[in-house]
């Protein structure tokens, strides 16, 4: 009698904890339906393991009908067992609901990285079903299952693209590399390929017909499947921009900057693409460079429009990416000493005049004078040394300096381009966060000025980067980055800038900003 009731109270003792730890036999197991994972794969390995040490992590199962038990976590194993005629194996019994038993498969699965991208968003959805009021939005998916946010939003994304490109053929796959003969061939893309053409089409959907989306869908996956992403991402801003354009001609435009951008300085660059399309029929980079050595070894005269626009010699060592600049920085142009100093605007190369000193005092009698509310501010570090720059943040109570630049490395400002700044910052108690998802690629102003205007690149920024921060909602998005924030990139003029855009979507949240 002793040894039942010690067993007795081992079963009140496991059952006050909510589970159950004992082993059953594997004809009364098997793998439950709501399980995120449906196959079981290659588990050669695992079952050679498991022949050599035995099941060294019990299965977690909950009772099913007829006194089976559904297995939650452990289906490879499982599998394993059966197929070494394992009668018995170790198992912890929970009583939990489907959602909270999907929500146990997901996780185990997420962090072994044993999901596809349908097993994936098919449990998300199923969740959904299951509690709408929990697992409603995907906010409330990552709290339950520890995964981002923004890779829940990117899973949705990546499956929306693969459902769109079913039908063509194009297959979306996780771990494809570069090389892969899928991707050489053009009949498959990896999942953050996918997850970009979604967003490409998406910010474009209003002006693109909508009996046209299938096959643009196709022909960009096509077209961006052998690329590498960052390459693949470039195409597709391009895209972005310029969705009326024929693909061929944006995939000549992203990716031959690339190259140039690897391979020849910034101004150069300009200069022998403007000297290419000076005729009024594009040439092609090759017989301007070539017809430029010629002319340099005296084989023919320019004319005076190419000796106009012949570009400077390239500076020695080092490579520029192609940024939207004049070709003489404004801190090399020579001055008289009563003329007014000027800066230039990172993306659109305008000058602008500036006061120094006497715009950050100004901006400090402002802030401790006129009782100034805000939510959150933008600031412009053009015409301000880093000490002038701390000292307007320190006024304004910031706690958290955002850049938002795509690069921190910056012609104009070179002491803005290393760990300074940081420094500088911390030392007076203020955090420093780059995000270089909120600012604009070089590529595409210097490419509106040629091909459109400033206007295309506020659409492209209101049509790609906006949407993340309406997504997050503008209060929930300052709060995550800090308790007082302000946004940094470059100009002086915040209208001139996108730090502008991101204020615009704040305030339509009902936020009060300030630019500093």
């Amino acid at each position: 009698m002793p040894g039942r009731l010690e067993e007795l109270l081992a079963m009140v003792a496991t059952a006050s904890r909510g589970f159950e730890a004992r082993e059953l036999s594997t004809d009364r197991l098997f793998p439950s339906p709501v399980n995120a994972r449906k196959e079981v794969g290659d588990i050669t390995e695992l079952r050679d393991s498991i022949r050599e040490q035995g099941i060294l992590e019990p299965l977690v199962v909950r009772p099913g009908e007829a006194g089976k038990y559904e297995v939650i976590i452990g289906s490879r194993r499982l599998a394993c067992a059966k197929e070494l005629d394992m009668s018995v194996v170790p198992v912890v019994i929970q009583r939990i609901s489907d959602s909270d038993a999907i929500v146990r498969s997901l996780v185990e699965n997420l962090h072994r990285g044993d999901l596809s991208l349908e097993e994936r968003v098919i449990a998300y959805r199923r969740l959904h079903r299951f509690d709408p009021e929990r697992f409603g939005s995907t906010k409330g998916l990552s709290r339950a299952i520890g995964r981002s946010h923004q890779k829940i939003v990117e899973d949705f994304q990546a499956y929306e693209a693969m459902q769109r490109l079913r039908p063509s053929g194009v297959e979306v796959s996780g771990g494809l590399p570069p090389q892969s003969a899928r991707r050489q061939s053009r009949s498959a893309i990896p999942e953050r390929h996918a997850t970009l053409l979604e967003q490409a089409i998406a910010s474009v959907r209003s002006r693109v017909p909508a009996d046209r989306l299938d096959s643009l869908y196709e022909e960009l996956a096509r077209m961006i499947a052998p690329l590498e992403q960052e390459r693949a991402r470039r195409l597709l801003d391009f895209f972005k921009m310029y969705p009326d354009k024929p693909l061929e001609e944006i995939e000549s435009m992203a990716l031959a900057t690339i190259e140039r951008a690897i391979s020849i300085p910034a101004d150069t660059a300009r200069q022998i693409e403007e000297l290419a399309s000076s005729t009024g029929e594009r040439r092609d980079w090759s017989e301007v460079i070539t017809e430029l050595v010629r002319t340099s070894n005296g084989e023919q005269e320019p004319s005076d429009e190419q000796q106009a626009q012949a570009p400077v010699a390239p500076p020695s060592g080092g490579v520029t990416n192609i940024v939207s600049r004049p070709s003489t920085p404004a801190a090399e142009t020579p001055r008289q000493d009563d003329e007014t100093p000027t800066v230039q605007y990172e993306l659109f190369g305008t000058p602008e005049e500036v006061t120094g000193e006497k715009l950050v005092n100004k901006t400090i009698w402002n802030l401790e004078h006129a009782q100034i509310q805000a939510d959150f501010y933008t600031v412009g570090f053009s015409g301000k040394e880093i000490p002038e720059l701390v000292r307007i943040l320190r006024a304004a109570g910031v706690t958290n300096l955002v850049d938002v630049r795509h690069s921190r490395l910056t012609p104009y400002k070179p002491e803005y381009n290393n760990g300074v700044l940081e420094a500088a910052l911390n030392a007076d108690g203020i955090e420093y966060n780059h995000r270089p998802d909120l600012g604009v690629p070089s590529e595409l102003p210097a490419h509106a000025r040629t091909y459109g205007s400033k206007e295309d690149v506020w659409s492209w920024y209101d049509d790609v980067v906006v949407p993340k921060i309406d997504q997050e909602g503008p209060a929930e998005f300052v709060n995550s980055l800090g308790e007082t924030v302000a946004f940094m990139d470059a100009d002086a003029d915040p209208t001139e800038s996108h730090r502008h855009r991101i204020a615009l979507a704040l305030e339509r949240g009902e936020l009060r900003g300030y630019d500093l």
